[in-house]
This record gives C-alpha cells, sequence and structure tokens, in this order.
C-alpha cells in the first residue's frame, strides 16, 4: 500500500474515532436529560401550580423534610363489604399507608406479595438501573414498615419516582389489603 493512502487511512480512522467519541458523550448527555426530564415529569406532574413553591430544607434530616411537605393526593381503601382498611397519602417522593382497622403483617399476601413480589422485584430492577448508571443510587425504591405485636401501623414507600409506578403501588396495595382484610375478619 502506498504511503499516501496510508496516511489517508489512519487520518479517517483517526475522525472515526473521533467522531465515536462525540456520539458516546451526546448519547450520555440524553440519558442524563431524559433522567432529568422523567423526575421533573414524576413530582410535578401531581403538585397544582399554586403548590410549586419549594421550603429550603436541604440542611434537615430526610424525616424532618417529609413532615414539611404537603400531601398532593389521598387515598381511602375500602373491603367489598364497605368497611374503610386504610389511607394511603401520597407525597411527591413518597407515599405512606395508614391502616384504619386491624391487619397483621404475617396474614397472606402482605410479605409473600407485596414485599417479595413487588416491593422487592421493584429494588432489584432500581439497583440494576443503577449499575448501569441509568439511575442515581438515592432513588432507589425503598420502603419501611412499621408494627406493634404484628400489627401494621404504618407502611411508607420512598422513590417511587413517576405516575406508572404509584398507580401499581396503590393497585396492588388496594388488592392486598383487601386480602388480607378477608383472611382476618371472613363474613
Amino acid at each position: 500500500m502506498s504511503e499516501s493512502r496510508l496516511k489517508l487511512l489512519a487520518s479517517l480512522k483517526a475522525r472515526i474515532e473521533k467522531r465515536i467519541s462525540e456520539l458516546e458523550q451526546e448519547l450520555s448527555e440524553l440519558k442524563a436529560l431524559i433522567h432529568f426530564i422523567d423526575e421533573v415529569l414524576s413530582k410535578e406532574s401531581f403538585v397544582p401550580a399554586s403548590e410549586l413553591k419549594r421550603v429550603e430544607v436541604e440542611e434537615r434530616p430526610v424525616l424532618e423534610r417529609e413532615v414539611l411537605e404537603k400531601p398532593i393526593a389521598e387515598h381511602t381503601f375500602t373491603a367489598r363489604t364497605g368497611e374503610k382498611l386504610a389511607k394511603m397519602i401520597v407525597y411527591k417522593n413518597y407515599l405512606v399507608v395508614k391502616p384504619l382497622i386491624k391487619l397483621h403483617v404475617s396474614t397472606p399476601p402482605f410479605r409473600h406479595f407485596l414485599l417479595n413480589r413487588l416491593l422487592l422485584e421493584m429494588r432489584s430492577s432500581d439497583e440494576e438501573k443503577v449499575q448501569e448508571g441509568t439511575l442515581d443510587p438515592d432513588l432507589v425504591i425503598d420502603y419501611e414498615i412499621k408494627t406493634e405485636d404484628d400489627v401494621l401501623k404504618e407502611l411508607i414507600i420512598r422513590n417511587y419516582r413517576d405516575r406508572r409506578r404509584l398507580e401499581e403501588l396503590r393497585g396492588a396495595i388496594r388488592w392486598t389489603l383487601a386480602r388480607m382484610y378477608e383472611k382476618e375478619y371472613p363474613s
């Protein structure tokens, strides 16, 4: 091969490598932009324009920030009999389920379905996204169960992140509580 042809190929290779690098950088920026847009949409799609003002509480602990937030939605779950089972209070980044009747966490399908199947699978999916670099580790779904002698007092789910996931959680929690009620209070 002639020297001029080798120079041409080397130059072409350098330009292609530079272009690939630029495209990879652009792709990375676009993914970050999509992640940012998803965050804004999931946060702002539930908040009326009148409530868009934020209280600056960055220096305070998470629990204190959560206490200062105003709910953006509230749902009451009822059994087929009309019995009120629980309230779900939705905030921008988390939700709280407060039972209105006595339900035990040992009653199926609480652990097997709600915790092990739904919430742990959501967490596993989020952790995979963290490994791929498409999700911030601070945004992985997390939950806390407050009980007293096996009685569910409160279920807190943090980082539900978007409306689709919120609706999935809402349906699953409603179904789980209804099944628990049927088992604990047979008619």
